[in-house]
């Protein structure tokens, strides 16, 4: 969950981000402008891009934009599947599982946006629950966004 040497909490975060898009909210920029300076406490080891309030590739583009603003182009982006995309797995969820899988147990996981790239990374290894300390979200759509039957007990209980 922290890194024993410094003491920040690790964190990879899960977004929709649709800054810069018209007439999209911006409240997962501002979470991840929020972790940016809070950089005494927190680290974050990535960025993953949903479709939510925009699609996949509209979000990674605003959080791009967003890093290249801030000058935190360090940090690892990638991109999610678009709805509809299972069956293939995206850059996002092969991150978290590689992440996951190098630091077991240090890595928590922000979601601000859909969990479509944590479904396909726990799909991917069922025991990736196990090796995430803290599972953190942040709602706001009252509505089902995407519904996926996981076909993983073990995941379906755990995430």
């Amino acid at each position: 969950m922290s890194d024993a040497a410094s003491g920040k909490i690790k964190v990879f975060i899960d977004c929709d981000n649709s800054m810069g898009l018209e007439g999209k909210p911006m409240d997962d920029a501002l979470a991840i402008l929020y972790l940016m300076g809070s950089s005494d406490e927190a680290e974050i080891v990535g960025i993953g891009c949903n479709y939510g309030n925009a699609s996949a590739a509209d979000c990674f583009e605003c959080t791009k934009q967003l890093l290249k603003e801030t000058g935190r182009e360090d940090i690892p982006l990638v991109i999610g599947n678009e709805p509809g995309m299972t069956g293939l797995m995206s850059p996002a969820a092969e991150f978290i599982v590689s992440m996951a899988n190098d630091a077991p147990g240090e890595i928590s996981y922000l979601s601000i946006g859909s969990l479509g790239n944590l479904y396909e990374a726990c799909i991917t290894d069922p025991s990736l629950p196990d090796k995430i300390p803290q599972l953190v979200m942040m709602g706001g759509i009252t509505e089902p966004l995407f519904i996926h039957e996981i076909g993983r007990a073990s995941c379906r209980e755990r995430v």
